[in-house]
């Protein structure tokens, strides 16, 4: 778990880095605020994953991080409608994400075998989504 979200953090990294290459307008204008959250989420739920006392502490922290990230997203008032419509995507994979942490927290703390596994699925599905939604945001932000 912990590695696939650490290669999820660096993806996020590396997006920031291509869109250094040229862009134009608002649309560079609105990919750079929405990288620059992306990224900062990044460094919190990396921050946040240091932090916990326990996986069940390290997961609930996380949770909590991912959704201010889906939050802070969702407050940007994207005004580029294809830009938003990826950033939306995105923030509601980060909250599948988080409810699902949340979820396999719990199922940890009560040692319940079916809901740990239900849980722990409902995280690999939000994580193996994730780098298709970078993929896509990268490549718009790319896009002319």
């Amino acid at each position: 778990m912990r590695t696939q979200v650490e290669s999820l953090l660096t993806a996020v990294a590396l997006l920031a880095a291509l869109l250094a290459c040229g862009l134009g307008g608002n649309k560079v204008s609105e990919c750079n605020k929405l990288v620059g959250i992306m990224n900062k989420g990044a460094d919190d739920v990396r921050k946040a994953k240091a932090t916990g006392e326990s996986n069940v502490a390290d997961l609930e922290k996380m949770a909590t991080t991912m959704d201010d990230l889906a939050n802070n997203i969702t407050h940007l008032n994207l005004t580029n409608p294809d830009l938003k419509k990826r950033a939306d995507a995105y923030a509601t994979n980060t909250r599948d994400m988080a409810r699902a942490s949340r979820d396999l927290a719990a199922a940890a703390r009560t040692k319940d075998v079916l809901k740990t596994k239900t849980a722990k699925a409902g995280v690999d599905k939000a994580v193996a989504a994730e780098p298709g939604l970078l993929n896509d945001i990268n490549s718009f932000c790319k896009a002319p």
